[in-house]
């Protein structure tokens, strides 16, 4: 567990997780917990990320440029996160793992999530000065 953010505003914690039932490999996953430390509440993405229509843009142009190394074809990142974000009804929707930073919001994603387990994880932030 780590505590991404603690003050009279905001608790935010991640867990990053490793589980194997078998197979090739383990699997790396998180979970977040971002609480109102005046209310007790849970904060939802909403609350933070007010307008979502561009959020799986940003995050796109985040991985892009922190996994530039990756090979991946044009807009690999951005159709896999409209998926994230899409109001359409889907078999399986994926829901975000993120966190409040004190410089912005973080994304995390674990194996299988963006793509091949050989990909690794990935972490990007959204700063609130950028975005």
């Amino acid at each position: 567990m780590y505590i991404r953010r603690g003050d009279d505003s905001v608790l935010s914690v991640m867990t990053h997780n490793y589980e194997y039932v078998g197979g090739a490999h383990g699997g790396r996953y998180y979970t977040a917990y971002n609480i109102d430390v005046q209310t007790g509440k849970e904060i939802l993405l909403e609350d933070v990320i007010v307008d979502k229509s561009r959020l799986a843009q940003a995050l796109a142009t985040e991985l892009e440029e922190k996994y530039w190394d990756y090979e991946m074809t044009e807009n690999y990142w951005l159709e896999i996160l409209n998926n994230y974000v899409t109001t359409e009804p889907l078999e399986y929707k994926p829901e975000f793992t993120w966190t409040v930073e004190y410089d912005g919001v973080t994304f995390y994603f674990g194996n299988y999530e963006l793509g091949a387990y050989a990909m690794g994880t990935q972490e990007v932030t959204l700063h609130y000065s950028e975005y």
